[in-house]
């Protein structure tokens, strides 16, 4: 019980608001499911926290690999690449009017480490 609210990332997240509009480009590879849109509540040198709306008929499980294509709202304007992502947890609360997933990245490469890293001074406005 020590150790109860102790931070156990290796790396520091940096969080998003609504109003930031940081918005995450989303498919499902191998499957016949358009692309979507989410947004970015939370990223790390590791992960990712993405949510978005219950109606947009999305249907994911724990342990799903997605792939991340871009990433919207940071500058510069679009980060372009594809990286795996897969799925720890995801709240689906029927009093919530969008769900979310926490993602680890699978494939991190040096590039999207260097955007978090800088992420802070990269908010648009």
């Amino acid at each position: 019980m020590e150790n109860q609210g102790v931070e156990k990332r290796k790396f520091p997240r940096v969080y998003f608001t609504k109003e930031d509009k940081i918005l995450a480009s989303i498919t499902f590879p191998g499957t016949q499911k358009k692309p979507i849109e989410a947004g970015v509540m939370n990223l790390s040198q590791e992960g990712i926290c993405l949510t978005y709306r219950k109606n947009d008929d999305i249907e994911v499980s724990e342990k799903d690999v997605l792939i991340l294509t871009q990433l919207k709202g940071l500058t510069p304007e679009l980060f372009q690449e594809e990286l795996k992502i897969q799925i720890k947890w995801i709240i689906n609360e029927a009093f919530f009017d969008h769900d979310q997933i926490g993602c680890k990245i699978v494939n991190a490469s040096e590039s999207y480490r260097e955007l978090v890293r800088t992420a802070p001074s990269r908010r648009n406005g």
